[in-house]
């Protein structure tokens, strides 16, 4: 536990409220920035003038000397001895109302909850406990969606913002448990997230939302993430959810990508008519060029490009990258003078996308894809253009760079991937894909034998 204090208005004139900011999480936990956090009014006042911000208690003669706040010298306080006593005494009952609850109900107490314990321990406010909803798996869910909407909540792999694609599946996800709550007329919570709940939460997923593997999965995945963050606060002891049978579901999609001829048919498309899919189309070329997302792309600034290299660090990993600019790229910065069109939405960049790609003779053919969906495996042919989206540029550019047999690892440099698992089951290569890649190499090792001959 960390305790700070600080004053309400540091640049007040009279005298202002001392407020103590509480934060708190598990020793074990190694990410501290998704620990809880509280802020706590307290009973005391003080002029700024005689306040000590590093030490956080009342100047005496000593710290006070040579010190100066807003252009002014700050003054000893000459009660500083009995009021800096009174903040190491709230400061040591803050510390054990937080250990008293924490041994006798064996879990960290909520902020709301801790704030009625100081209530009552402090401000002697005698009024009976409530516990706060946000306690409960629902409720715990519940405060995790206000803190990535609010950007106080970080990602706890990779330490960056919560992105809003996320938010949206944090939502989604919520709303299905308590409709689930509902239909199923059970509880959930972190006692009852087992197997049993498992099972039966999918099968509702399946046949009442008729949901493919990877978005039940998708779902499961935030449900484990969730649970693991609680386990690790300390709020939550039922481990059912690590069980082996516990399955995250996923399998490999049939995405598309598209090869050179067909993003260079899209780049040599005439739209000087119409200055939104202009722009759309430009900035997903820069996609297919650099493999950066979305969210990267969109935000290219000619000040990311030095000496024949784009250097950017990854919103949603937050990893560095260092990109050789294509000369489409180039030619497409060189057109906006080097800034770039501001983007759409991904929704609305998507749906011009679809209508961009449709201009292309090439994507209007039919392509099929199987998915697994309401525990059935489905198989249906679908116009190309029709499955061009902004995730596609990257796939593209992963993709055709391994079947012109650049070096996986390179790849994986400028992508960001980070093993190479993932990577391989990142890319959409056909079985014929791979019989052609391995025929142009006997074809390259025949050549070099002859050279090596004559």
């Amino acid at each position: 536990m960390i305790i700070k204090l600080y004053l309400k208005k540091p640049n007040s004139t009279n005298d202002t409220t001392l407020l103590a900011s509480i934060s708190y999480t598990p020793i074990h936990n190694k990410s501290q920035r998704n620990a809880f956090r509280l802020r706590y009014s307290l009973q005391e006042k003080i002029n700024p003038i005689y306040w000590n911000e590093q030490t956080q208690r009342a100047h005496s003669k000593k710290t006070a000397k040579g010190e100066r706040i807003n252009g002014k010298s700050v003054l000893y306080y000459p009660q500083h001895a009995e009021f800096n006593y009174r903040l190491n005494s709230i400061c040591a009952t803050i510390e054990n109302v937080f250990r008293q609850h924490q041994n006798d109900n064996g879990t960290m107490p909520h902020p709301k909850t801790l704030t009625q314990l100081l209530d009552k321990a402090i401000k002697k406010i005698d009024k009976p406990i409530v516990h706060s909803e946000r306690e409960t798996f629902m409720g715990y869910f519940k405060t995790i969606i206000e803190q990535s909407q609010n950007g106080t909540r970080v990602h706890p792999k990779f330490h960056t913002p919560i992105s809003g694609n996320t938010i949206k599946t944090y939502v989604t996800t919520y709303k299905h448990l308590c409709n689930f709550q509902k239909v199923k007329k059970r509880e959930i919570d972190f006692n009852t997230i087992d197997y049993e709940f498992y099972v039966d939460y999918k099968t509702y997923l399946m046949q009442k939302h008729n949901l493919s593997n990877n978005t039940i999965g998708k779902h499961f995945q935030i449900i484990k993430l969730l649970m693991n963050e609680a386990t690790e606060m300390g709020i939550n002891t039922n481990l059912a959810y690590k069980s082996k049978k516990f399955v995250v579901l996923r399998e490999n999609s049939d995405s598309i990508y598209l090869n050179d001829t067909e993003i260079n048919a899209i780049e040599n498309l005439n739209l000087t008519n119409n200055l939104d899919l202009q722009h759309t189309r430009d900035l997903f070329i820069i996609g297919c060029r650099t493999g950066l997302r979305f969210s990267d792309f969109t935000r290219l600034k000619s000040q990311c490009m030095n000496d024949g290299f784009i250097e950017i660090s990854q919103e949603k990993t937050n990893n560095k990258v260092v990109i050789p600019i294509h000369k489409s790229v180039e030619a497409i910065f060189n057109k906006y003078n080097g800034v770039l069109p501001t983007a759409c939405t991904n929704q609305e960049f998507n749906r011009r996308l679809k209508e961009i790609a449709q201009m292309v003779d090439l994507l209007n053919i039919n392509t099929s894809i199987t998915i697994t969906k309401g525990g059935k495996e489905i198989t249906a042919n679908y116009p190309k253009y029709e499955l061009v989206t902004t995730h596609t540029a990257r796939r593209s550019f992963a993709t055709n760079e391994y079947l012109q047999g650049t070096p996986t690892l390179m790849i994986m440099a400028i992508t960001g991937h980070r093993t190479e698992r993932s990577f391989m089951k990142y890319i959409k290569v056909t079985k014929r894909d791979e019989a052609e890649r391995l025929k142009q190499l006997w074809i390259t090792r025949e050549r070099t034998q002859l050279k090596v001959v004559s």
